[in-house]
């Protein structure tokens, strides 16, 4: 697999994010505060920043009644990282910094290059740029001098094994057996989501079902599955893709007449995000697809806590690395999710995985015993926090998975164990 390995970081973006290092955050317990253990090595996986629909404002257009955002307003392509995200990101990526520091696994001042690796999916903009930006961010303390830059990393394959390994053939779905799995979770047309379609309805598209433009949510939806993806086609597709847009044009401060075109506040954008949730958890947590999407990421995330050394993934892990961070999508944390049986609600954020949300996997040791064990957690930025770019303290929940019997840590080769025996045995190893 070639790699791509650019520069950091141009001098102009350096500038937009200098800011405070220090976030405000509750201080960590020390590791002799938590029984003996110490942090060893955190692997990340984040979503990338905000970002315009991935299509352009026309051709979002023949959703609704009205026109969308266009370019100008987002500063930003479709698709592409905004400044406005940038700008939230660096913050995550400092507010990290100084987390990580508390705990004692990363020194409080100067580079952290040399035991920092950054991966991120190289076929997006946004999320090559938002590795780009949590490069900087995480170099940077209360020191005037950031010292060595950490370089980003992505593969120049079309589609990344360790991203999508479903796209990239690593794995394939049996479409009727995904069927199945998905419908096993719920029905696709959840009677519960009623109301909020009514309502979605009455702002993107009043008129739609008695004829006029746009989406009309009264049509029926359809379960499509191949062997690489599984989708819900018709309006229920629809409402999740502008429920989300939502969200990213409050975020991105857009004026508030811009806003799902000024029919809608924050808490009816908070209601209208049951949808996009509902939608995701059907084709992208059910853990009999994510467990094949997520394949070689899954692979990558536990040898990265099992050994102090791998060679055998891409990006390759030295013993000194001990922060590793990916850059990918929410569809990726959905799968994360499905795979290792986590569920979280975010205070703040009625999206689950909305931009910049982080999902951490932490390797403790008791140096007294030699007890190692994983920890979980999820980094995330309210609303309010991202679209004022509000220096709040830093946001996170811990998880206590089924998988841990409920508690806040496992024990990692158990860990390992039952996630390894729950992968399929029919993907290229």
């Amino acid at each position: 697999m070639m790699l791509f390995m650019p520069k950091t970081c141009a001098a102009l973006l350096l500038g937009l994010l200098l800011g405070s290092a220090e976030a405000s955050e509750a201080p960590m317990t020390s590791s002799s505060e938590q029984g003996g253990f110490a942090i060893e090595r955190v692997v990340l996986f984040a979503r990338h920043g905000v970002r315009p629909p991935t299509k352009s404002a026309q051709a979002m257009g023949a959703y609704s009644d009205k026109a969308w955002p266009d370019d100008q307003a987002w500063g930003a392509a479709p698709a592409e990282l905004t400044p406005h995200g940038a700008l939230a990101i660096a913050q995550l990526g400092r507010q990290l910094r100084h987390y990580y520091a508390q705990a004692g696994l990363l020194p409080v001042a100067g580079s952290i290059a040399n035991q920092t690796v950054i991966w991120a999916d190289g076929a997006d903009q946004r999320t090559r740029e938002t590795a780009k930006t949590f490069a900087v961010a995480l170099n940077q303390t209360s020191s005037a001098k950031i010292g060595a830059p950490i370089s980003v990393g992505w593969s120049e394959q079309e589609i990344d094994p360790m991203i999508d390994s479903l796209g990239a053939q690593v794995c394939k779905l049996n479409p009727d057996d995904a069927k199945k799995a998905v419908l096993a979770q719920g029905a696709v047309d959840a009677p519960e989501l009623s109301a909020d379609l009514a309502k979605l309805q009455t702002i993107l598209a009043p008129q739609a079902c008695q004829g006029g433009a746009g989406t009309c949510f009264a049509n029926p939806n359809k379960l499509v599955a191949t062997e690489r993806e599984v989708k819900i086609s018709g309006p229920l597709s629809t409402a999740a893709t502008v429920t989300e847009a939502f969200l990213l044009e409050y975020e991105n401060a857009l004026p508030m007449e811009q806003v799902a075109f000024g029919r809608a506040n924050a808490a009816d954008i908070g209601q209208l995000l049951s949808i996009h949730e509902h939608t995701s958890n059907l084709t992208r947590r059910t853990p009999y697809i994510a467990q094949r999407r997520a394949f070689r990421l899954v692979q990558f995330i536990l040898a990265a806590l099992s050994e102090q050394s791998v060679s055998s993934t891409t990006p390759a892990i030295t013993a000194q690395q001990n922060l590793i961070l990916l850059a990918g999508h929410d569809t990726n944390l959905s799968n994360l999710a499905g795979v290792f049986g986590l569920a979280w609600q975010l205070p703040d954020q009625p999206d689950s995985t909305a931009p910049g949300t982080t999902l951490a996997f932490e390797r403790w040791r008791n140096a007294k015993t030699g007890q190692v064990v994983v920890k979980m957690r999820v980094f995330y930025q309210g609303l309010e926090q991202v679209r004022q770019l509000l220096d709040q303290p830093l946001h996170s929940v811990e998880l206590n998975p089924a998988l841990c019997k409920n508690s806040s840590s496992c024990e990692l080769d158990s860990f390992v164990s039952q996630i390894k025996s729950s992968l399929p045995n029919d993907c290229a190893q």
